[in-house]
C-alpha cells in the first residue's frame, strides 16, 4: 500500500503538475505562432508569385528575428546562451519573442533586492578589513583583492582548513561538530532529502533544539522539491526549527526560477563552518547509488575565516525571512581561535544572487587559476560542463 501511495504521489504530485504547467505554457507560445500563420494564410491577395499573407508572415517574423537577434548580440550574455537564443529566433521568431522575456531575464524582484541590500548593509562592518596580505600572497594579491572588492570576501590568516575528499568523511566530521553546538546552527543547502543522512542530522538538531540551541535551516525549493517534497518546510517548523525555502517554486514559466541557491553551508557557533559540494542526501555519502559511486569534496573551516560563511548565510537568509533576523552581532564570536601562520590565507566567498552580483565570480576565479598555472593543475568535479571560456582557457594552458 505504501508503495502504491508513493508511486501515485510521484505521478500526481506537485512536481509533475509544475512541469506539465511549464510545458503547456511553452506549447502555447508555439501554438500561437502556428495560429498566426494560419490566419494570415486565409488572406488571398497576391503580389505576383507571392501572397499577401505570406509576405506579412515573413515580414513580421523577419522584423522580430532581427530585433531580438541584435538585442541578444549586444547583451552581456555568454556566447553559448546567445547561440541558443539566436537559433530559437531563426526557427520560431514569435514563440521566441514570448519565451525570451520569460526565461532570459535576470530580474531581481524589488522586495527581494531591498531585503538583500539591507542585509548586506547590516553586515558591512563584518566584511571590511584594512589589510590585503599582499606581502604574503605575492602574485595572488590582485586575485584576493578582486574577491574582497566584488564579493565582499575578507582574506583571513591564522585560520585552518580541513579537506574532505568524499561525502562520507565530511559527514563524520559534520556529525561530530553538530554534537558540540552550544549557541546556534546555520544550515543552507541546495538539496535536502529524507534518508540516513538527514535522519542522523535531524536527530542531533532536535536534541540541540531542546538544549536551547538556535537552529536556522534554509534550502532551495526547486533543488529539494523532487526529494523532500513540498511539505518539508512545514514539517520542520512543526518540530520547532526556523526553516525557510529559498525562491519558492511555482508552476509558472518565468526566469525567476533560474535564480537558485546552490550553496552547501553549515556554521556552528561561529567557530567552525563547512562548505563545498556535499548536499544532505544519501547519494552524497554513497548509502544509495542512483548514479554510481558519488565523489564530492568539502571543506571544514575553523578560525576567523568562518565569519565569511556567517555573513554569506545571513545575507541570503534575510530574503525568505523578510528581514526578521534581528541583531546580527549576536552570531559573531567575540574572538576566534588562532591556528598559526602555517595554514596560509583563507578567503571563502559566495557567487550570487544574480543580478545583485553581476560578475561571474566563481568562473572568473577558475579562469584566473587556469591562466596562471605553470606546472600542473588538478580538477575534481562531479559535473563537467565546460563553456567556451573554460574550454579556451584549458586549451591555452
Amino acid at each position: 500500500m505504501k508503495f502504491i501511495k508513493k508511486v501515485l504521489s510521484k505521478l500526481f504530485g506537485r512536481t509533475t503538475f509544475t512541469f506539465i504547467a511549464i510545458f503547456l505554457q511553452i506549447g502555447f507560445a508555439f501554438l500561437l505562432n502556428y495560429l498566426i500563420d494560419r490566419m494570415m494564410s486565409r488572406v488571398n491577395v497576391t503580389f505576383g508569385p507571392f501572397t499577401l499573407s505570406g509576405l506579412l508572415t515573413v515580414g513580421v517574423n523577419l522584423i522580430i528575428s532581427v530585433f531580438f537577434v541584435v538585442r541578444i548580440v549586444i547583451r552581456d550574455m555568454s556566447s553559448d546562451a546567445k547561440v541558443s537564443w539566436i537559433i530559437l529566433f531563426v526557427v520560431a521568431p514569435i514563440a521566441g519573442a514570448i519565451m525570451y522575456p520569460l526565461f532570459s531575464s535576470r530580474y531581481f524582484p524589488r522586495k527581494q533586492a531591498k531585503l538583500y541590500a539591507d542585509a548586506r548593509e547590516r553586515i558591512k562592518e563584518y566584511t571590511e578589513c584594512d589589510r590585503d596580505y599582499a606581502d604574503i600572497l605575492g602574485e595572488w594579491a590582485g586575485h584576493s583583492r578582486y574577491l574582497y572588492n566584488v564579493a565582499g570576501a575578507m582574506p583571513h590568516r591564522y585560520s585552518d582548513a580541513v579537506y574532505f575528499e568524499t561525502g562520507e568523511t565530511f559527514f563524520d566530521a559534520l556529525l561530530e561538530e553538530l554534537e558540540r553546538a552550544e549557541k546556534y546552527i546555520f544550515m543552507e543547502y541546495f538539496i535536502v532529502d529524507y534518508g540516513v543522512m538527514w535522519s542522523r542530522v535531524e536527530e542531533i538538531l532536535l536534541r540541540k533544539l531542546r538544549q536551547g540551541v538556535i537552529i536556522k535551516l534554509m534550502y532551495d525549493d526547486f533543488g529539494s522539491l523532487p526529494h523532500a517534497g513540498p511539505n518539508f518546510c512545514k514539517k520542520m517548523r512543526e518540530k520547532g526549527f526556523e526553516c525557510h525555502r529559498f525562491n519558492r517554486f511555482t508552476p509558472l514559466a518565468t526566469a525567476r526560477h533560474n535564480n537558485r541557491d546552490h550553496r552547501k553551508i553549515t556554521v556552528i557557533d561561529g567557530r567552525v563552518g563547512f562548505m563545498g559540494g556535499t548536499n544532505l542526501a544519501d547519494e552524497y555519502i554513497n548509502v544509495k547509488h542512483p548514479h554510481g559511486q558519488w565523489k564530492d569534496a568539502s571543506l571544514m573551516i575553523r578560525g576567523a575565516a568562518v565569519q565569511n560563511l556567517i555573513t554569506l548565510f545571513v545575507s541570503l537568509y534575510e530574503i525568505p525571512n523578510n528581514g526578521q533576523l534581528g541583531d546580527i552581532s549576536q552570531f559573531i564570536p567575540n574572538y576566534y581561535e588562532d591556528f598559526g601562520e602555517e595554514a596560509g590565507i583563507i578567503q571563502p566567498f559566495g557567487d550570487g544572487p544574480k543580478p545583485a552580483m553581476p560578475d561571474h565570480i566563481a568562473e572568473n576565479c577558475l579562469l584566473e587559476m587556469i591562466n596562471r598555472s605553470t606546472k600542473y593543475m588538478y580538477v575534481m568535479t562531479p559535473y563537467l560542463i565546460l563553456d567556451n571560456n573554460l574550454q579556451s582557457a584549458l586549451r591555452a594552458a
